[in-house]
């Protein structure tokens, strides 16, 4: 069977993630009965039997052209037998091929949320609920990462073909955790708190920085670590914001922008760190919430259900619109920063270690084409 592989859109966040995982995944497998044909914007390059396509790098409204008029000649081209959209626009004018759809984005179903993006990123993300919409009535899977994205699907896009909810584990290489997560902190100890995320409105960083400012005030002791372009980096609105509210509050000694790094570099930065907070207002499943997991970090995050279940409801959570109880939470995990990474071990390696992810996608395709067949 040859499979043919969308990540065309994929380019940060936990689409990337997924896409390097996929990767390594693909490369690292055995020759079986199927040939693999990855469409993605990093690599060209030819294995045994998986072949990349390097989508050059160009705007979002030409992926669009690309979705609609180029993907029909590379379906010829490699007698592709079925498409798994993981990661692109799905196609809806390709009819006889059987699709099978990712659905991973939190804003076709969050309202609010999409209030707080632009107008063009509004327009964008209307543009693609609605060819998933369409899709969706013939697509013979739907992959979700959340129950919670699972009913928001069904109930939104009323699809004839299966929803499976897979276990999101993209992160399979286990570090060495910090062994500091498992020593006796001292109550006047710095700590170092992490948010690993891209600036967006609704990732929420204005509320978590007045947060933040209160706890110091309250006596926090240490620093909150946040992925975000350093001043002289800084573009957007969004990201020029957090720059002036950083200045606003006039902490900047307790802020350390990391910049824009790789994911390597990012990964260690759970290494350095003591509290991971989350403080999301729209998530599908927020995979830094299981890198963090993965090192054994204590949770702060928002009590929204996506969080809640990712973490099986077994941390602290807060109104993330509420900066006084965030820095009330900051304060309690500090207080509690060894049991709660003992907790994250056992959720770790009890729901989520050695699950592979793209196992069960090959084989939950391969037996829906076999029964079509």
């Amino acid at each position: 069977m040859n499979i043919l592989w969308d990540f065309s859109f994929v380019n940060n966040g936990g689409g990337l993630s997924s896409f390097e995982e996929f990767n390594k995944y693909i490369i690292n497998k055995k020759k079986g009965e199927n040939n693999h044909i990855v469409i993605n914007p990093f690599k060209e390059e030819v294995k045994e039997n998986v072949k990349f396509i390097k989508m050059n790098n160009i705007s979002r409204l030409k992926k669009v052209f690309f979705s609609i008029f180029i993907l029909k000649r590379i379906i010829i081209q490699e007698n592709i037998d079925v498409i798994v959209y993981a990661g692109g626009i799905p196609n809806p004018f390709i009819r006889r091929i059987p699709c099978v759809l990712f659905i991973r984005q939190a804003l076709y179903f969050e309202k609010m949320a999409r209030e707080k993006i632009s107008l063009k990123s509004r327009m964008i993300v209307f543009i693609k609920k609605f060819l998933l919409k369409i899709t969706a009535k013939k697509a013979k899977i739907i992959f979700v990462q959340t129950n919670w994205m699972k009913d928001k699907v069904k109930k939104s896009f009323k699809p004839k073909g299966l929803i499976v909810k897979l276990v999101w584990n993209t992160f399979n290489n286990i570090s060495e955790r910090n062994k500091r997560k498992f020593s006796d902190h001292m109550e006047n100890e710095n700590i170092n708190l992490l948010y690993v995320s891209l600036p967006r409105p609704y990732k929420n960083h204005i509320y978590l920085l007045r947060g933040f400012k209160i706890a110091i005030d309250r006596g926090f002791k240490g620093k909150l670590i946040l992925t975000c372009p350093r001043k002289e980096e800084a573009k957007s609105k969004t990201e020029i914001n957090i720059i002036n509210e950083i200045n606003k509050l006039n902490i900047e000694n307790n802020i350390e922008l990391t910049g824009i790094i790789s994911r390597e570099k990012t990964l260690r930065l759970y290494e350095k760190s003591d509290i991971f907070i989350f403080p999301s207002l729209c998530e599908s499943f927020g995979v830094p919430l299981l890198e963090a997991l993965n090192y054994c970090m204590p949770i702060i995050g928002s009590n929204i259900e996506v969080v809640k279940e990712v973490t099986y409801n077994k941390f602290i959570y807060f109104d993330p619109n509420n900066p006084k109880e965030i820095a009330d939470k900051i304060i309690e995990a500090q207080k509690n920063i060894d049991n709660l990474s003992k907790v994250s071990k056992k959720i770790f390696d009890t729901k989520y270690k050695n699950k592979c992810l793209w196992n069960e996608v090959i084989e939950n395709v391969g037996s829906c084409f076999e029964k079509e067949n």
